[in-house]
């Protein structure tokens, strides 16, 4: 029923599916009712965590190695090829964050994003990325995947800057159609 809605009404119906797929990967055979996530808590663009202090602090003091989120925005904001990665802090809620913005890239939480994978697809990413969340394994998945999640906090700014971050967009981004671009491209 919720997918037939995705025709007529996509945001709301997208977001109601998505409350389901933690569900759906506990409880493959039948998701129990308890575990379907309350809208606010499910994944989708206005959940996704707030990296503008992280911004904010490596434009200011120009050290974009300081943690693990600044290195990986670097590439974005500097325009640098990729580098291997330094960077002094690892803390835990800066692991989470940069997973949560896996799960934007994956599975197309940006609001121009152009395609969505089926239903199965998407609870196996939930559910793997959970189990990535959950583990003492973060910061060696991060930097096993090195380029997806570069290639995921590229999507996060170039749609995060013009809509939540004027200033800051207005610094860094030189064309309008960038976003646009980027989104294609994810």
């Amino acid at each position: 029923m919720l997918h037939g809605l995705l025709k007529t009404d996509c945001g709301a119906a997208r977001a109601r599916i998505d409350a389901h797929l933690l569900a759906c990967w506990v409880s493959a055979k039948s998701p129990d009712p308890w575990l379907v996530l309350a809208r606010s808590d499910t994944f989708h663009y206005h959940n996704l965590p707030d990296l503008s202090p992280y911004l904010r602090q490596a434009l200011s003091s120009g050290d974009w190695s300081s943690n693990v989120v600044c290195s990986f925005m670097a590439v974005y904001c500097l325009q640098l090829k990729k580098q291997k990665r330094v960077f002094q802090s690892t803390a835990l809620g800066e692991r989470a964050a940069l997973s949560n913005i896996l799960h934007c890239l994956l599975l197309g939480l940006c609001p121009y994003n152009t395609s969505c994978m089926d239903f199965r697809q998407r609870v196996l990413i939930t559910g793997e990325l959970r189990e990535v969340l959950v583990s003492d394994r973060q910061l060696e998945f991060i930097l096993e995947n090195d380029s997806l999640i570069q290639f995921a906090v590229v999507e996060y700014l170039a749609n995060v800057l013009p809509d939540f971050l004027p200033v800051e967009d207005a610094l860094l981004v030189r064309g309008v159609q960038s976003r646009f671009s980027v989104n294609q491209v994810c």
